[in-house]
Protein backbone atom coordinates (compact mmCIF):
# COMPACT_ATOMS: atom_id res chain seq x y z
CA UNK A 1 0.00 0.00 0.00
CA UNK A 2 1.40 3.36 -0.29
CA UNK A 3 2.27 6.06 2.33
CA UNK A 4 0.83 9.35 1.41
CA UNK A 5 1.93 13.10 2.74
CA UNK A 6 -1.60 14.77 3.56
CA UNK A 7 -2.04 18.22 4.48
CA UNK A 8 -3.26 16.92 8.06
CA UNK A 9 -4.17 13.99 9.95
CA UNK A 10 -2.63 9.33 5.98
CA UNK A 11 -2.94 4.34 1.96
CA UNK A 12 -3.41 4.71 1.72
CA UNK A 13 -3.93 7.68 5.02
CA UNK A 14 -7.57 9.39 8.72
CA UNK A 15 -9.09 7.61 10.86
CA UNK A 16 -8.66 5.19 7.62
CA UNK A 17 -5.47 7.92 6.16
CA UNK A 18 -3.81 8.90 9.04
CA UNK A 19 -3.11 5.08 10.06
CA UNK A 20 -3.53 5.38 3.97
CA UNK A 21 -1.05 0.84 -1.35
CA UNK A 22 2.70 3.00 0.49
CA UNK A 23 4.13 3.38 2.13
CA UNK A 24 1.61 3.33 0.69
CA UNK A 25 -1.96 5.42 3.14
CA UNK A 26 -0.92 5.15 6.96
CA UNK A 27 1.29 6.31 9.68
CA UNK A 28 1.59 7.51 13.08
CA UNK A 29 1.81 11.49 13.96
CA UNK A 30 5.15 11.82 12.64
CA UNK A 31 4.67 9.92 9.31
CA UNK A 32 4.21 11.17 5.67
CA UNK A 33 0.46 9.40 6.20
CA UNK A 34 0.59 6.24 3.66
CA UNK A 35 -2.54 6.02 1.58
CA UNK A 36 -1.91 3.55 -1.37
CA UNK A 37 -0.60 0.81 1.97
CA UNK A 38 -1.89 -5.93 3.33
CA UNK A 39 -2.30 -14.82 4.90
CA UNK A 40 -3.13 -17.23 6.84
CA UNK A 41 -6.60 -16.84 8.27
CA UNK A 42 -5.66 -16.35 11.82
CA UNK A 43 -7.90 -16.36 14.85
CA UNK A 44 -5.57 -14.63 17.50
CA UNK A 45 -3.11 -17.15 17.99
CA UNK A 46 -0.65 -16.85 20.63
CA UNK A 47 3.14 -14.64 20.02
CA UNK A 48 5.12 -16.66 18.12
CA UNK A 49 8.32 -17.45 20.62
CA UNK A 50 10.66 -17.96 17.38
CA UNK A 51 13.25 -14.83 17.96
CA UNK A 52 14.34 -13.19 15.31
CA UNK A 53 17.47 -14.16 13.39
CA UNK A 54 20.81 -13.92 15.13
CA UNK A 55 22.36 -10.56 14.59
CA UNK A 56 24.71 -9.72 11.62
CA UNK A 57 26.35 -6.34 13.47
CA UNK A 58 27.85 -3.83 11.41
CA UNK A 59 29.61 -1.13 12.96
CA UNK A 60 28.52 2.26 12.47
CA UNK A 61 30.97 4.70 10.97
CA UNK A 62 31.98 7.99 13.43
CA UNK A 63 29.49 10.22 10.79
CA UNK A 64 26.55 7.67 11.17
CA UNK A 65 23.26 8.56 9.42
CA UNK A 66 23.38 7.98 5.96
CA UNK A 67 26.70 5.93 6.19
CA UNK A 68 25.53 3.66 8.71
CA UNK A 69 21.78 3.11 6.78
CA UNK A 70 24.48 2.30 3.70
CA UNK A 71 26.41 -0.17 5.63
CA UNK A 72 23.35 -2.04 7.04
CA UNK A 73 21.71 -1.72 3.69
CA UNK A 74 25.04 -3.74 2.04
CA UNK A 75 25.04 -6.17 5.34
CA UNK A 76 21.22 -7.00 4.26
CA UNK A 77 21.93 -7.55 1.24
CA UNK A 78 24.62 -10.20 1.83
CA UNK A 79 21.96 -12.31 4.28
CA UNK A 80 19.61 -12.18 1.57
CA UNK A 81 21.81 -13.31 -1.11
CA UNK A 82 22.71 -11.08 -3.70
CA UNK A 83 20.08 -8.62 -5.68
CA UNK A 84 18.52 -10.50 -8.25
CA UNK A 85 18.06 -6.98 -10.14
CA UNK A 86 21.19 -4.66 -10.57
CA UNK A 87 19.88 -1.78 -8.75
CA UNK A 88 21.75 1.21 -9.05
CA UNK A 89 21.73 3.24 -5.46
CA UNK A 90 21.21 6.98 -5.82
CA UNK A 91 22.97 7.90 -9.14
CA UNK A 92 20.35 9.01 -11.51
CA UNK A 93 23.48 10.76 -13.81
CA UNK A 94 24.71 7.31 -14.14
CA UNK A 95 21.75 5.63 -14.45
CA UNK A 96 20.60 7.98 -17.11
CA UNK A 97 23.78 7.38 -19.09
CA UNK A 98 23.35 4.13 -18.73
CA UNK A 99 20.40 3.69 -20.24
CA UNK A 100 20.89 6.42 -22.89
CA UNK A 101 23.85 4.15 -24.01
CA UNK A 102 21.82 0.45 -23.59
CA UNK A 103 18.83 2.37 -25.48
CA UNK A 104 16.77 0.93 -22.19
CA UNK A 105 14.33 2.58 -20.45
CA UNK A 106 14.87 3.46 -16.51
CA UNK A 107 12.86 1.76 -13.59
CA UNK A 108 13.25 3.84 -10.71
CA UNK A 109 12.32 3.24 -7.33
CA UNK A 110 11.30 6.24 -4.70
CA UNK A 111 11.98 4.76 -1.33
CA UNK A 112 13.01 5.36 2.14
CA UNK A 113 14.07 3.73 5.44
CA UNK A 114 10.59 3.89 6.79
CA UNK A 115 8.69 3.23 4.60
CA UNK A 116 7.35 -0.67 5.54
CA UNK A 117 5.55 -0.65 1.82
CA UNK A 118 8.74 0.18 0.23
CA UNK A 119 10.76 -2.29 2.24
CA UNK A 120 8.08 -5.11 1.57
CA UNK A 121 8.29 -4.52 -2.38
CA UNK A 122 12.35 -4.61 -2.44
CA UNK A 123 12.16 -7.99 -0.41
CA UNK A 124 8.94 -9.27 -2.06
CA UNK A 125 7.62 -8.25 -5.25
CA UNK A 126 11.47 -7.25 -6.72
CA UNK A 127 12.77 -10.63 -6.12
CA UNK A 128 9.75 -12.45 -7.96
CA UNK A 129 11.09 -14.34 -10.68
CA UNK A 130 8.81 -13.36 -12.85
CA UNK A 131 9.63 -9.44 -12.53
CA UNK A 132 13.36 -10.72 -12.22
CA UNK A 133 13.14 -12.41 -15.75
CA UNK A 134 12.20 -8.69 -17.40
CA UNK A 135 15.59 -6.92 -15.59
CA UNK A 136 17.87 -6.78 -18.91
CA UNK A 137 15.10 -4.74 -20.58
CA UNK A 138 15.53 -1.74 -18.35
CA UNK A 139 18.11 -0.26 -16.16
CA UNK A 140 17.36 0.05 -12.69
CA UNK A 141 17.86 2.79 -10.08
CA UNK A 142 16.99 3.24 -6.60
CA UNK A 143 16.67 6.42 -4.54
CA UNK A 144 16.34 7.09 -0.84
CA UNK A 145 14.40 10.05 -0.81
CA UNK A 146 15.65 11.41 2.34
CA UNK A 147 19.42 11.41 1.44
CA UNK A 148 20.49 15.40 0.53
CA UNK A 149 21.95 14.45 -2.71
CA UNK A 150 18.91 12.59 -3.99
CA UNK A 151 17.43 16.31 -3.89
CA UNK A 152 17.37 17.22 -7.74
CA UNK A 153 15.40 13.88 -8.89
CA UNK A 154 12.86 14.54 -6.30
CA UNK A 155 12.74 17.50 -8.01
CA UNK A 156 12.56 15.74 -11.21
CA UNK A 157 10.17 13.14 -10.09
CA UNK A 158 8.06 14.70 -7.45
CA UNK A 159 5.89 12.46 -5.28
CA UNK A 160 3.43 12.39 -2.23
CA UNK A 161 3.40 8.61 -1.58
CA UNK A 162 6.17 6.18 -0.92
CA UNK A 163 6.95 3.96 -2.69
CA UNK A 164 6.50 5.44 -6.47
CA UNK A 165 8.01 3.85 -9.18
CA UNK A 166 8.68 5.24 -12.29
CA UNK A 167 9.71 3.93 -15.71
CA UNK A 168 11.32 6.75 -17.57
CA UNK A 169 12.49 6.68 -20.98
CA UNK A 170 16.47 7.23 -21.64
CA UNK A 171 16.59 9.74 -24.17
CA UNK A 172 15.34 12.39 -22.27
CA UNK A 173 13.63 11.14 -18.74
CA UNK A 174 10.47 11.51 -19.41
CA UNK A 175 7.57 9.74 -17.15
CA UNK A 176 6.08 6.85 -19.21
CA UNK A 177 4.37 4.67 -16.92
CA UNK A 178 3.89 5.31 -12.72
CA UNK A 179 3.13 2.64 -9.95
CA UNK A 180 1.78 4.20 -6.66
CA UNK A 181 2.31 2.19 -3.57
CA UNK A 182 2.47 -1.80 -3.55
CA UNK A 183 1.54 -4.54 -6.35
CA UNK A 184 1.24 -7.91 -7.15
CA UNK A 185 4.20 -8.96 -9.03
CA UNK A 186 1.21 -9.44 -12.12
CA UNK A 187 0.58 -6.01 -11.52
CA UNK A 188 4.63 -4.92 -11.27
CA UNK A 189 4.92 -6.27 -14.79
CA UNK A 190 2.17 -4.54 -16.26
CA UNK A 191 3.62 -1.73 -15.10
CA UNK A 192 7.12 -2.39 -16.40
CA UNK A 193 5.43 -3.52 -19.68
CA UNK A 194 3.36 -0.10 -20.09
CA UNK A 195 6.75 1.72 -19.41
CA UNK A 196 8.93 -0.04 -22.35
CA UNK A 197 5.85 0.75 -24.63
CA UNK A 198 5.08 4.28 -23.76
CA UNK A 199 9.33 4.30 -24.16
CA UNK A 200 8.90 3.17 -27.43
CA UNK A 201 6.23 5.25 -28.55
CA UNK A 202 7.88 8.45 -27.21
CA UNK A 203 11.13 7.31 -29.93
CA UNK A 204 8.93 6.82 -32.23
CA UNK A 205 9.40 2.91 -32.75
CA UNK A 206 6.51 0.31 -33.16
CA UNK A 207 5.18 -1.43 -30.46
CA UNK A 208 3.99 1.66 -28.61
CA UNK A 209 1.35 3.11 -27.20
CA UNK A 210 -1.92 3.26 -29.13
CA UNK A 211 -3.27 6.91 -29.27
CA UNK A 212 -6.61 6.84 -27.11
CA UNK A 213 -5.44 3.75 -25.50
CA UNK A 214 -6.49 3.49 -21.55
CA UNK A 215 -2.37 3.30 -21.24
CA UNK A 216 -1.93 6.33 -22.87
CA UNK A 217 -4.47 8.26 -20.79
CA UNK A 218 -3.11 6.71 -18.08
CA UNK A 219 0.12 8.02 -19.23
CA UNK A 220 -1.11 11.40 -19.78
CA UNK A 221 -2.64 11.73 -16.38
CA UNK A 222 0.43 10.70 -14.60
CA UNK A 223 2.37 12.94 -16.51
CA UNK A 224 -0.15 16.01 -15.85
CA UNK A 225 0.10 14.68 -12.21
CA UNK A 226 3.84 15.17 -11.71
CA UNK A 227 3.34 18.64 -13.65
CA UNK A 228 0.89 19.77 -10.98
CA UNK A 229 -2.22 20.44 -13.29
CA UNK A 230 -4.82 17.83 -11.15
CA UNK A 231 -7.57 18.89 -13.47
CA UNK A 232 -5.80 17.33 -16.45
CA UNK A 233 -4.96 14.24 -14.63
CA UNK A 234 -8.51 14.00 -13.86
CA UNK A 235 -9.82 14.30 -17.09
CA UNK A 236 -7.17 11.69 -18.24
CA UNK A 237 -7.72 9.45 -15.97
CA UNK A 238 -11.50 9.40 -15.69
CA UNK A 239 -10.94 9.00 -19.95
CA UNK A 240 -8.62 5.58 -18.99
CA UNK A 241 -11.41 4.36 -16.36
CA UNK A 242 -14.04 4.53 -19.28
CA UNK A 243 -11.74 3.11 -22.15
CA UNK A 244 -12.79 -0.14 -23.47
CA UNK A 245 -9.37 -1.58 -23.44
CA UNK A 246 -8.64 -1.04 -19.49
CA UNK A 247 -9.17 -4.17 -18.92
CA UNK A 248 -6.81 -5.42 -15.46
CA UNK A 249 -5.69 -2.08 -15.30
CA UNK A 250 -8.25 -0.41 -14.07
CA UNK A 251 -7.64 -1.15 -9.88
CA UNK A 252 -4.59 1.19 -10.22
CA UNK A 253 -6.44 4.12 -12.47
CA UNK A 254 -9.39 4.07 -9.92
CA UNK A 255 -6.84 4.41 -7.58
CA UNK A 256 -4.93 7.36 -9.31
CA UNK A 257 -8.36 8.63 -10.32
CA UNK A 258 -9.89 8.81 -6.46
CA UNK A 259 -6.33 9.90 -5.50
CA UNK A 260 -6.97 12.91 -7.56
CA UNK A 261 -10.22 13.81 -6.68
CA UNK A 262 -8.80 13.88 -2.99
CA UNK A 263 -6.45 16.35 -3.95
CA UNK A 264 -8.77 18.42 -5.58
CA UNK A 265 -10.85 18.48 -2.62
CA UNK A 266 -13.91 16.98 -4.65
CA UNK A 267 -15.26 15.08 -1.16
CA UNK A 268 -18.51 14.47 -2.64
CA UNK A 269 -17.41 13.09 -6.30
CA UNK A 270 -14.95 10.85 -4.25
CA UNK A 271 -17.32 9.08 -2.18
CA UNK A 272 -19.55 9.11 -4.90
CA UNK A 273 -16.77 7.13 -7.28
CA UNK A 274 -16.19 5.26 -3.78
CA UNK A 275 -19.43 3.52 -3.33
CA UNK A 276 -20.24 2.79 -7.27
CA UNK A 277 -16.50 1.50 -8.05
CA UNK A 278 -15.49 -0.50 -4.93
CA UNK A 279 -16.49 -3.85 -7.12
CA UNK A 280 -14.43 -2.99 -9.96
CA UNK A 281 -11.11 -1.74 -7.38
CA UNK A 282 -11.14 -5.11 -6.30
CA UNK A 283 -10.74 -6.88 -9.98
CA UNK A 284 -7.41 -8.13 -9.72
CA UNK A 285 -8.06 -9.05 -6.00
CA UNK A 286 -4.73 -7.36 -4.72
CA UNK A 287 -4.33 -4.01 -2.44
CA UNK A 288 -5.28 -1.77 -4.80
CA UNK A 289 -9.20 -2.19 -3.16
CA UNK A 290 -7.51 -1.44 0.01
CA UNK A 291 -5.80 1.84 -1.06
CA UNK A 292 -9.27 2.45 -2.94
CA UNK A 293 -11.34 2.15 0.05
CA UNK A 294 -9.06 4.25 2.22
CA UNK A 295 -9.33 7.15 0.06
CA UNK A 296 -12.57 6.92 0.08
CA UNK A 297 -13.25 6.63 3.28
CA UNK A 298 -10.84 9.52 4.20
CA UNK A 299 -13.20 11.72 1.54
CA UNK A 300 -16.16 10.71 4.07
CA UNK A 301 -14.26 12.23 6.86
CA UNK A 302 -14.20 15.29 5.19
CA UNK A 303 -17.97 15.57 4.18
CA UNK A 304 -19.81 18.10 5.06
CA UNK A 305 -22.75 17.25 8.33
CA UNK A 306 -25.11 17.58 5.77
CA UNK A 307 -23.87 14.84 3.72
CA UNK A 308 -23.59 12.51 6.68
CA UNK A 309 -25.94 9.46 4.88
CA UNK A 310 -23.73 9.49 2.17
CA UNK A 311 -20.35 9.03 4.51
CA UNK A 312 -22.21 6.48 6.72
CA UNK A 313 -23.37 4.05 3.65
CA UNK A 314 -19.76 4.74 2.28
CA UNK A 315 -18.26 3.28 5.46
CA UNK A 316 -20.75 0.18 5.72
CA UNK A 317 -19.80 -0.62 2.40
CA UNK A 318 -16.86 -1.07 2.90
CA UNK A 319 -16.51 -2.75 6.03
CA UNK A 320 -19.90 -5.40 5.46
CA UNK A 321 -19.12 -8.69 5.71
CA UNK A 322 -19.48 -9.02 1.73
CA UNK A 323 -17.57 -6.23 0.61
CA UNK A 324 -14.79 -6.62 -1.85
CA UNK A 325 -12.15 -5.02 0.47
CA UNK A 326 -13.03 -7.73 3.20
CA UNK A 327 -13.03 -10.71 0.12
CA UNK A 328 -9.88 -9.37 -0.80
CA UNK A 329 -8.08 -8.87 2.57
CA UNK A 330 -9.33 -12.21 3.99
CA UNK A 331 -8.40 -14.11 1.05
CA UNK A 332 -5.65 -16.59 1.83
CA UNK A 333 -5.16 -17.22 -2.20
CA UNK A 334 -5.21 -13.58 -3.03
CA UNK A 335 -1.62 -12.41 -4.28
CA UNK A 336 -1.07 -9.86 -1.60
CA UNK A 337 1.84 -9.63 0.90
CA UNK A 338 1.91 -10.06 4.34
CA UNK A 339 2.36 -6.05 4.82
CA UNK A 340 -0.76 -5.17 2.41
CA UNK A 341 -2.93 -7.49 3.91
CA UNK A 342 -1.94 -5.51 7.52
CA UNK A 343 -2.42 -2.37 6.23
CA UNK A 344 -5.57 -3.22 4.88
CA UNK A 345 -6.65 -4.89 7.94
CA UNK A 346 -6.02 -1.32 9.40
CA UNK A 347 -8.44 0.53 7.23
CA UNK A 348 -11.19 -1.77 8.34
CA UNK A 349 -10.69 -1.48 11.52
CA UNK A 350 -10.10 2.59 11.80
CA UNK A 351 -13.38 2.48 9.80
CA UNK A 352 -14.90 0.83 12.92
CA UNK A 353 -13.37 2.92 15.15
CA UNK A 354 -14.42 5.67 13.48
CA UNK A 355 -17.92 4.29 13.94
CA UNK A 356 -17.64 3.65 17.65
CA UNK A 357 -17.77 0.23 16.72
CA UNK A 358 -14.28 -0.28 18.92
CA UNK A 359 -14.65 -4.52 19.66
CA UNK A 360 -15.34 -5.05 15.97
CA UNK A 361 -12.33 -2.64 15.27
CA UNK A 362 -10.00 -4.59 18.64
CA UNK A 363 -11.02 -7.75 16.58
CA UNK A 364 -9.12 -6.71 13.36
CA UNK A 365 -6.27 -5.15 15.69
CA UNK A 366 -5.31 -8.45 17.27
CA UNK A 367 -5.78 -10.15 13.75
CA UNK A 368 -3.03 -8.21 12.32
CA UNK A 369 -0.52 -8.31 15.43
CA UNK A 370 -1.11 -11.60 15.05
CA UNK A 371 -0.17 -11.60 11.51
CA UNK A 372 3.19 -9.06 12.13
CA UNK A 373 4.32 -11.16 14.75
CA UNK A 374 4.14 -14.36 12.61
CA UNK A 375 6.04 -12.51 9.81
CA UNK A 376 8.60 -11.14 11.80
CA UNK A 377 9.37 -14.70 13.33
CA UNK A 378 9.49 -16.20 9.58
CA UNK A 379 11.38 -12.94 8.29
CA UNK A 380 14.71 -14.54 6.63
CA UNK A 381 17.26 -11.45 8.01
CA UNK A 382 16.59 -8.80 10.18
CA UNK A 383 16.29 -6.03 7.60
CA UNK A 384 13.16 -8.11 6.11
CA UNK A 385 11.64 -7.92 9.48
CA UNK A 386 12.23 -3.91 9.97
CA UNK A 387 9.53 -3.97 7.05
CA UNK A 388 7.35 -4.58 10.00
CA UNK A 389 8.44 -2.21 12.77
CA UNK A 390 5.50 0.82 12.43
CA UNK A 391 2.78 -1.31 11.75
CA UNK A 392 3.55 -3.40 14.84
CA UNK A 393 4.07 -0.30 17.04
CA UNK A 394 1.10 1.31 15.29
CA UNK A 395 -1.10 -1.78 16.18
CA UNK A 396 0.07 -2.35 19.73
CA UNK A 397 -0.73 0.97 21.11
CA UNK A 398 -4.12 0.44 19.08
CA UNK A 399 -4.54 -2.28 21.32
CA UNK A 400 -2.85 -0.25 24.26
CA UNK A 401 -0.39 -3.35 24.78
CA UNK A 402 3.33 -1.80 24.01
CA UNK A 403 4.39 -4.92 25.64
CA UNK A 404 3.65 -6.97 22.39
CA UNK A 405 5.78 -4.71 20.62
CA UNK A 406 8.56 -4.01 22.26
CA UNK A 407 10.22 -7.03 22.14
CA UNK A 408 10.09 -6.95 18.26
CA UNK A 409 11.30 -3.88 17.94
CA UNK A 410 13.94 -3.45 20.53
CA UNK A 411 15.45 -7.03 18.62
CA UNK A 412 15.26 -4.99 15.55
CA UNK A 413 17.30 -1.80 16.67
CA UNK A 414 20.22 -4.71 18.21
CA UNK A 415 20.07 -6.46 14.99
CA UNK A 416 20.39 -3.32 12.74
CA UNK A 417 22.37 -0.68 14.91
CA UNK A 418 23.01 1.32 11.82
CA UNK A 419 19.33 2.24 10.74
CA UNK A 420 17.19 5.07 12.37
CA UNK A 421 14.19 3.10 11.99
CA UNK A 422 14.08 0.95 15.07
CA UNK A 423 14.67 3.01 17.96
CA UNK A 424 12.86 5.63 16.48
CA UNK A 425 9.83 3.13 16.82
CA UNK A 426 10.91 2.10 20.06
CA UNK A 427 10.88 5.77 21.18
CA UNK A 428 7.45 6.20 20.02
CA UNK A 429 5.99 3.03 21.59
CA UNK A 430 7.44 3.56 24.85
CA UNK A 431 6.65 7.65 24.60
CA UNK A 432 3.01 6.82 23.62
CA UNK A 433 3.32 4.16 26.84
CA UNK A 434 4.04 7.43 28.66
CA UNK A 435 7.77 6.58 29.12
CA UNK A 436 9.26 9.64 27.98
CA UNK A 437 12.29 8.84 30.52
CA UNK A 438 12.87 5.21 28.90
CA UNK A 439 12.39 6.41 25.16
CA UNK A 440 14.93 9.34 24.95
CA UNK A 441 17.73 7.05 24.74
CA UNK A 442 16.43 5.40 21.76
CA UNK A 443 15.07 8.38 19.98
CA UNK A 444 18.57 10.28 20.77
CA UNK A 445 20.41 7.33 19.00
CA UNK A 446 17.83 7.48 15.94
CA UNK A 447 18.68 10.88 15.61
CA UNK A 448 22.29 10.52 15.11
CA UNK A 449 21.60 7.72 12.49
CA UNK A 450 18.93 9.98 10.82
CA UNK A 451 19.17 12.30 8.13
CA UNK A 452 17.24 14.22 5.69
CA UNK A 453 13.95 14.98 5.99
CA UNK A 454 13.18 12.23 8.47
CA UNK A 455 15.93 14.34 10.77
CA UNK A 456 13.73 16.46 11.26
CA UNK A 457 10.90 14.27 12.33
CA UNK A 458 13.19 12.27 14.75
CA UNK A 459 14.03 15.81 16.06
CA UNK A 460 9.97 16.50 16.67
CA UNK A 461 9.83 13.71 18.90
CA UNK A 462 12.95 14.21 20.85
CA UNK A 463 11.68 17.57 21.33
CA UNK A 464 7.97 15.80 22.39
CA UNK A 465 10.27 13.87 25.13
CA UNK A 466 12.57 17.02 26.52
CA UNK A 467 8.51 18.22 26.86
CA UNK A 468 7.19 15.65 28.61
CA UNK A 469 10.19 15.64 31.05
CA UNK A 470 10.05 19.16 31.57
CA UNK A 471 13.42 20.11 29.97
CA UNK A 472 12.21 23.62 28.34
CA UNK A 473 15.75 24.50 27.44
CA UNK A 474 16.29 21.49 25.82
CA UNK A 475 13.13 21.70 23.83
CA UNK A 476 13.68 25.25 22.68
CA UNK A 477 17.05 23.63 21.44
CA UNK A 478 15.43 21.22 19.74
CA UNK A 479 12.13 23.16 17.93
CA UNK A 480 14.75 25.58 16.39
CA UNK A 481 17.02 22.87 15.08
CA UNK A 482 13.70 21.37 13.81
CA UNK A 483 12.41 24.61 12.43
CA UNK A 484 16.32 24.94 10.27
CA UNK A 485 16.91 21.90 9.36
CA UNK A 486 13.75 21.89 7.20
CA UNK A 487 14.76 25.85 6.36
CA UNK A 488 17.85 24.09 4.86
CA UNK A 489 16.98 21.25 2.88
CA UNK A 490 16.72 21.62 -0.91
CA UNK A 491 13.50 22.09 -3.20
CA UNK A 492 13.28 18.57 -3.82
CA UNK A 493 13.18 17.95 -0.13
CA UNK A 494 11.37 20.85 1.09
CA UNK A 495 7.78 21.07 2.67
CA UNK A 496 6.55 24.22 3.41
CA UNK A 497 4.10 22.87 5.58
CA UNK A 498 5.85 21.01 7.99
CA UNK A 499 7.81 23.88 8.15
CA UNK A 500 5.01 26.39 8.77
CA UNK A 501 4.15 23.71 11.65
CA UNK A 502 7.26 23.45 13.01
CA UNK A 503 7.55 27.33 13.47
CA UNK A 504 4.35 26.85 15.22
CA UNK A 505 5.52 24.97 17.87
CA UNK A 506 8.50 26.71 18.36
CA UNK A 507 6.24 30.05 18.85
CA UNK A 508 3.93 28.29 21.45
CA UNK A 509 6.42 28.03 23.23
CA UNK A 510 6.24 31.45 24.50
CA UNK A 511 2.88 31.78 23.81
CA UNK A 512 0.86 33.05 27.09
CA UNK A 513 -0.44 30.34 29.08
CA UNK A 514 -3.72 29.92 29.45
CA UNK A 515 -5.73 31.91 32.62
Amino acid sequence: MTRRALPSRPLLVLAALTALAGCGKGGDAEEPSPFPASRDKLSQPAPPETPLPAPKLVAAGADAGATAAAADTAASAAEDGAEPIPWRHDDWPGALAAAREAKKPIVIDMWAPWCHTCLSMQHTVLRDPSVVALADRFVWLAVDTDKPENAEVLARFPLDAWPTFFVASPEEGKVEARLVGSGTPREYRDFLERGERGALATRGDAGGLADGSAAALVRQGDRAALAGDVDAARDAYAAAVAAPDVGDMLPDVLVSYIGVLHDREQWSDCVALGQARLADAARTRSSKVADFAAYAADCADRLPEGEAPAAEALRRAIIAEDSPARAVLFDDAAAISVDDRADGLRILREIHDVLGEKEAGTALAERQMALLLRAIAEAPAPRAAMTYNWPLAEVAVRLEKPELALPALLASEAALPGEYDPPYRVAWVMQQAGDAKGALPHAEKALGLAYGPRKARVLGLVADLHHALGDAAAERADREAVVALWEGLAPGQARPEALEAAKAKLAAMDAPAAP
